[in-house]
């Protein structure tokens, strides 16, 4: 009788063991780190969020309705297309939007003011750092109500708004910094080719040979060039003017001021930022030749870097 009752308490067990464990399984959300290959609908809304510094257009896209929302910032002399340059002739696949929407990330790039998307009435002269970061600040205010957890990313000057904006503000549960450093570092810019930037107006272009010269990898091939060319912009030149300072007075970012978890990625093929040393409880990663335009230098090496930041966001914040 004894072994009957311990037969057929082990049956019970066998039955019921795997129906807790899918129980259990069914509880926890499925947060992809990689492009998912069937995604959902990818929802977009173009959002005209007004600003202290006018009129500011904002795209979100997301994919699934869930509490986050990773504000991309581009840096100098892009738009938000920097973020998702990708169409069928250029870089086909490949971007941080794909790669955020695909993993349940909401994303909001916004075009800075003084962008041709965005308000150009506004003086070129009085976007400075400061001013950049106050606009990210309200931006983010203005996305509270629908996304109650805010992330900031940021690439090359847009790294340094979104850390001042972080510092200031206290808006983010994370900062995810791309190609920007925190130690003094001199880019050897030839001062004649300086001047003549800061003497194109309130709002600078960048010369495509200093674009191919700077932002691009070496001997980057005719599809990256196009993706870089179809994501350019303009810049105001006080912000240009503050990233100058930046090179020197790296401090004025307010790096150390940021206390929300900072993760940043460096590469040693970028010549304007190479890697430096971040603060002690700052995450680091640092890749091999990518050059400064981390979206545009695609296959093989980016495809870490936007894996990365996705495996960063779950890690730090349990998932969107």
């Amino acid at each position: 009788m004894r072994e009957m009752l311990r037969t057929i308490a082990t049956i019970r067990l066998c039955i019921l063991i795997p129906l807790l464990l899918a129980l259990l399984a069914s509880c926890v959300p499925d947060y992809p780190s990689t492009p998912n290959p069937d995604p959902a609908p990818l929802t977009t809304e173009v959002l005209q969020v007004q600003t202290t510094f006018g009129r500011t257009r904002v795209t979100l896209s997301y994919k699934f309705q869930r509490q986050t929302v990773v504000i991309c910032v581009h840096g100098a002399g892009y738009s938000s297309r920097y973020f998702d340059a990708s169409s069928a002739e250029i870089t086909p696949g490949y971007s941080m939007l794909a790669s955020l929407t695909n993993a349940g990330y909401a994303i909001a790039a916004p075009d800075m003011p003084g962008v041709s998307a965005s308000d150009t009435r506004w003086p070129g002269d009085l976007i400075n750092l400061t001013a950049s970061a106050q606009i990210v600040h309200e931006i983010a205010q203005s996305l509270r109500s629908r996304f109650p957890r805010i992330v900031f990313l940021g690439h090359s000057a847009g790294a340094a708004t979104v850390l001042r904006a972080a510092a200031d503000y206290k808006d983010p549960l994370m900062v995810i910094a791309q190609g920007f450093a925190v130690t003094p570092y001199d880019p050897r810019i030839p001062n004649s080719a300086i001047e003549a930037l800061l003497t194109q107006g309130e709002y600078i272009e960048y010369p495509s040979e200093m674009r191919r010269a700077y932002l691009l990898t070496a001997g980057a091939d005719k599809m990256i060039q196009a993706a870089d060319k179809l994501a350019s912009d303009r810049v105001p030149r006080a912000l240009f003017s503050d990233m100058l300072t930046l090179f020197r007075s790296p401090g004025l970012a307010g790096a150390d001021r940021v206390t929300a978890p900072i993760y940043a990625q460096q590469s040693t093929g970028d010549v304007l930022y190479p890697p430096s040393l971040w603060p002690a409880s700052s995450q680091v990663s640092t890749y091999q030749m990518i050059g400064h335009s981390f979206e545009f230098d695609y296959t093989p090496h980016a495809e870490p870097v936007r894996r990365d930041v996705v495996s960063a966001l779950n890690r730090i914040l349990g998932g969107p």
